[in-house]
């Protein structure tokens, strides 16, 4: 099981991918997030300290929402 909760969707309309910028583009993103989980999964810690510095949550609360979602 990864970091992802499995609730959201990524999307592109077969017009965009149609585009070879927009497609590089898309392409790209997706490598950068699947790259951002990896770092989030093997790195925990640091992980629940990004998500409550940006969410301005108590680290506490991110640990168990970043460990739920793992």
């Amino acid at each position: 099981m990864g970091i992802n909760s499995g609730l959201s969707l990524i999307t592109a309309s077969d017009e965009a991918l149609a585009d070879p910028g927009k497609r590089a583009a898309i392409a790209d993103f997706l490598k950068r997030l699947n790259k951002a989980n990896d770092w989030a999964i093997a790195n925990p810690d640091a992980y629940a300290q990004v998500y409550a510095k940006l969410s301005r949550l108590p680290l506490n609360t991110s640990k168990s929402i970043t460990q739920r979602g793992a």
